[in-house]
């Protein structure tokens, strides 16, 4: 009795077909021969039957475009942090060159004391070794340093990504479970025209909530960066 859901792109509509009740309680009146009172009844629990059924799609509906839209959310925020992971490569790549760079212009400055050492004094020429040699070594520090704070930066974005991608994958499981139920529910048996006290499966449970569960989808939380 239900329309199957072409594609769960957001756009999909699920509409129950009609209930021709003034039909069905023609055909109460001519076939059974029951009192109108009876005829009533059976409108009555018809109609009770439809609303629920509606009920029911509608939650369905609604459930399926609360987990494209967080499926959604999650994409675009594994796509912001790949571009941020290959963001803070570039600028590691580029940190090295600069201090390779930096490396060679001390390289230079040696070079070039080596060729005035004759002509300086050479207690002076000492102090601009020494000096040499701390520059070397503070680019060398500063590097390290920088170096330890970038890969802990990338290491943060590595996790983050895989808790991303476990949340994910939770949605894709739920979002095909509940897929499954829905296409359960359409082979099943249809509903026999029973009293509303009676017990059958309406989809509804006591506390309100249909059969899928969504209240834990609405309790579920995204994890923080670490």
């Amino acid at each position: 009795m239900m329309e199957n859901v072409d594609e769960l792109d957001g756009n999909s509509q699920l509409n129950l077909p009609s209930v021709n009740i003034s039909r069905t309680s023609d055909y109460a009146t001519n076939e059974i021969g029951g009192e109108s009172s009876d005829n009533s009844t059976l409108v009555e629990m018809l109609t009770e039957i439809k609303r629920l059924m509606d009920e029911n799609h509608q939650s369905y509906h609604a459930d399926i475009q609360q987990i494209l839209e967080e499926n959604n959310n999650l994409k675009q925020r594994v796509k912001e942090t790949e571009f941020q992971t290959a963001d803070t490569q570039t600028r590691l790549v580029d940190f090295e060159t600069r201090l390779i760079t930096v490396e060679d212009s001390v390289a230079g400055l040696g070079k070039v004391l080596t060729e005035l050492r004759p002509a300086l004094n050479e207690s002076f020429v000492e102090k601009l070794n020494k000096r040499t040699d701390e520059i070397r070594d503070e680019s060398r520090r500063y590097f390290v340093e920088n170096f330890s704070k970038l890969l802990s930066a990338l290491e943060s974005l590595e996790k983050h990504v895989e808790y991303i991608e476990v949340d994910l994958q939770f949605l894709i499981e739920e979002s095909n479970k509940r897929g499954a139920g829905v296409e359960r529910r359409k082979q099943s048996t249809p509903i026999s025209l029973i009293p509303r006290e009676d017990k059958f499966d309406d989809g509804v449970q006591s506390d309100g909530k249909n059969s899928l569960g969504n209240s834990n989808l609405s309790k579920r939380k995204l994890p923080t960066s670490p």
